[in-house]
């Protein structure tokens, strides 16, 4: 679909998780990263229409790199995906802008439905 989407996620099966459901839903353009310093420069060097973010990285807790994200870019597209709901940081990603938030496991369905209203 030639629309750039990067996932970030220090678990290696939920990037492939998230890869595989792109894939199939027709998005090859992925890159992935497992840290915050991997994905700011992907993000830069690439310039990325979409990052699928884990809010829990080694390098980068909470809202951070998202925070980073769109200090680089402020119209940049960002869907955040945790393990926990946390509603404080649920109603942090809103203000700053993000598009989503899911709960691993995200519901692919939905999840699709949002990147191909974002793309």
């Amino acid at each position: 679909m030639g629309k750039k989407i990067l996932i970030v996620d220090d678990a290696v099966f939920f990037r492939k998780m998230v890869e595989d459901s792109l894939n199939k839903a027709g998005y090859t353009d992925i890159y992935e990263a497992g840290t915050a310093i991997d994905a700011k420069k992907i993000f830069l060097e690439e310039d990325i229409d979409l990052v699928v973010l884990d809010i829990t990285l080694p390098d980068c807790k909470d809202l951070c790199m998202c925070q980073e994200f769109f200090r680089l870019k402020k119209d940049a597209n960002v869907i955040i995906y945790s393990a926990v709901t946390q509603e404080l940081v649920k109603e942090q990603a809103k203000k700053l802008g993000v598009a989503g938030y899911f709960t691993k496991p995200m519901d692919v369905e939905e999840f699709i439905k949002l990147v191909d209203s974002i793309l």
